[in-house]
């Protein structure tokens, strides 16, 4: 009687090893693109060797927006091989694997957050130059009679305070203390 249970547990553990045997993971290559007005075509290509038997072939690489209607497969069978038959091609897109971000746009996205704080900086200290401006030709419209300081004298007079937080913004910005 304890004989049954232990052959169908051994015959489904048989069975669940040869399914994940049948499948084989592949990456595609992409050879060419064309952009077109509102889409692309990618033309790709998968090479695998494939064991005699059923195996089912999975691109690990292909895109979500891929046209399911667009696909072509063939293939090519060694003289020494015999013949191979394309059951059938179907197209799914797993949403719960996360795929990795390719290097090149990695350093891409860090590139334009690097550029947007250095524009953030550069447009923080043009407000304040503004300002020192205004306040320079305001101060030149009251007109007391004494001579003008000129604005590259700030920091001697010790009117460079805005300059001064500015500078300590911009660093603490960039990373940079000093």
């Amino acid at each position: 009687m304890k004989t049954v249970p232990i052959f169908i547990a051994a015959l489904l553990l048989m069975m669940t090893a040869r399914a994940q045997d049948d499948e084989q993971r592949i990456s595609s290559k992409i050879q060419h693109v064309t952009v077109f007005l509102n889409r692309a075509q990618i033309n790709a290509q998968a090479r695998a060797t494939i064991n005699p038997g059923v195996t089912r072939v999975i691109i690990d690489n292909a895109s979500a927006q891929t046209d399911p209607q667009s696909i072509q497969v063939s293939g090519k069978v060694s003289s020494d091989r015999g013949e191979a038959v394309i059951q059938g091609v179907q197209f799914r897109t797993n949403f719960l694997t996360k795929v990795p971000k390719p290097v090149s746009l990695q350093r891409l996205e860090d590139s334009l957050r690097i550029a947007r704080d250095t524009f953030d900086v550069l447009n923080l200290q043009k407000e304040v130059l503004d300002n020192e401006k205004k306040m320079v030709l305001a101060n030149q419209k009251v007109g007391t009679g004494a001579r003008p300081t000129p604005v590259g004298d700030d920091e001697k007079s010790g009117r460079g305070g805005s300059r001064q937080r500015i500078r300590c913004r911009a660093s603490r910005r960039s990373g940079h203390h000093g």
